[in-house]
């Protein structure tokens, strides 16, 4: 996260992510799945911010900001405005927990995709978690924001690790992943979402779990055709199987020349990696002329993602 303290609060930008790796290890008795993920996170930023109000409500404002990107803002998905978002209920965990009564204005500014597997609802509560607490003028070092991550979604947790990182268990347990380097990417969202739950009942997990080293190996030897091969994501098949049009938007991106292509997460995103940003850019004009895309994106990844700008708190 990109941390801004303002003349009336503070400002955050919330990352978006790609899955380089996603197992499902097994299916748990509670109804949630073990997974194994490499959560790489990219230059796609929702805009929270954040100011101290009068009285004791949490006033919340959803808007979709304008893009540098080719986008449709009216098909990237809906985002609630009420106590049902994830970064309103991590607010309201912060409140909870330590007793605070003062007012909360929270705006976000929208450009992350949602029902796209890019964990914008996720990012956006980590971003909520640490900006209530900068709000408040309460220490967070100190606080057990992990745990409160964990409570909110599985993939909260990962958002507030500064950079990629494994995550296992049910995504609480996050390890920092170092020498993934920069990589390009042209990201499209179909005109369609995917509900998470949706892909994982359709998923079964395998006997014989593929392991993150792999890929974790071949992206610090920086080798392509090993890249390729190692990139896995466990939920594509069960989200093909409920979108068809995934299989030809992955083909799609390797025939406009990406030499790797997966869905990200739980879908609908898929991602192109292309050896130069040059590329990339002439990949995603002539896709953005496509009218079954609500969504193209250039990005690559961003690595110093918690970053405080403007001075400590």
């Amino acid at each position: 996260m990109l941390v801004r303290r303002t003349e009336s609060g503070w400002e955050i930008h919330a990352p978006a992510k790609l899955n380089l790796f996603l197992e499902v290890v097994r299916r748990r008795s509670d109804g949630y799945h073990d997974i194994e993920t490499l959560v790489y996170p990219i230059d796609l930023f929702d805009t929270l911010v954040f100011r101290s109000i009068p009285g004791s409500r949490i006033e919340l404002t959803v808007q979709w900001a304008s893009h540098q990107a080719f986008a449709a803002p009216d098909m990237l998905g809906h985002v609630p405005a009420d106590g049902s978002n994830l970064a309103h209920r991590a607010v309201e965990r912060i409140r909870q927990a330590t007793g605070i009564s003062e007012g909360l204005r929270l705006d976000i500014f929208k450009r992350i995709p949602s029902g796209a597997g890019l964990g914008g609802g996720s990012s956006d509560a980590a971003a909520a978690l640490l900006g209530a607490c900068l709000t408040w003028g309460l220490n967070h070092d100190l606080l057990p924001l992990p745990d409160w991550a964990a409570e909110l979604g599985s993939d909260v947790p990962a958002f507030l690790q500064a950079g990629p990182c494994v995550c296992r268990g049910r995504g609480e347990r996050v390890t920092a992943a170092s020498g993934i380097g920069h990589w390009h990417a042209v990201l499209v969202r179909p005109r369609f979402g995917l509900s998470t739950a949706e892909v994982y009942r359709a998923c079964r997990p395998p006997q014989r779990p593929r392991s993150v080293e792999d890929c974790l190996h071949a992206l610090a030897q920086g080798e392509r055709g090993l890249l390729a091969d190692t990139l896995f994501n466990r939920l594509q098949e069960p989200a093909e199987g409920l979108a068809p049009r995934l299989i030809d938007l992955q083909r799609r991106l390797e025939l406009e020349g990406a030499w790797a292509a997966r869905m990200t997460g739980s879908g609908s995103c898929c991602f192109g990696l292309f050896p130069h940003r040059a590329s990339a850019w002439a990949t995603a004009r002539r896709l953005q002329a496509d009218p079954d895309f609500a969504a193209v994106f250039v990005v690559q990844g961003y690595s110093q993602c918690s970053r405080r700008k403007g001075g400590r708190p």
